[in-house]
């Protein structure tokens, strides 16, 4: 014969096992939602990032006096855009769907703008509850001889 004692016990007990797994399950599923939420403004930023090369790629195959006019400074490209505007000074870039944020870097090596590689860097960033991330692409552009 059990005592009301007892059965209050494991009845407390019980309670607390379901609220720990309860608790669990919860915590799981919110990891899996920012997980899946993060790969997706992952997948989205790198998207982004494509989509700036290509656009200075456009910039270098349309005119190599165009692209050599890029300096060594931080360009800005908003969406949609087939142009890069120079980012202000102590400024941001425009936002792209409310999160993302376009940066363009164009380096020369070499001397000699004209005739040498130059190395574009498209950079997008955003922010979540986690902090700034990045999608950052590398690419090398180099002069060719027209036929």
């Amino acid at each position: 014969m059990k005592k009301n004692g007892q059965t209050l016990i494991e009845l407390i007990i019980a309670l607390g096992v379901g609220i720990i797994i309860l608790s669990s399950i919860v915590a799981v599923v919110l990891l899996s939602l920012h997980s899946a939420q993060f790969a997706k403004s992952q997948n989205l930023a790198t998207q982004y990032a494509q989509e700036g090369m290509e656009v200075v790629r456009t910039i270098k195959n349309r005119s190599w006096t165009e692209f050599s006019a890029l300096t060594a400074v931080d360009y800005c490209l908003a969406k949609n855009e087939t142009s890069l505007s120079t980012k202000p000074v102590g400024g941001s870039c425009p936002t792209i769907d409310i999160i993302f944020t376009r940066e363009v870097k164009v380096e020369w090596i070499g001397a000699n703008c004209t005739a040498q590689r130059v190395c574009v860097t498209t950079t997008v960033f955003w922010l979540d509850s986690k902090g700034r991330h990045e999608s950052k692409l590398f690419s090398y552009f180099a002069r060719t001889s027209s036929l």
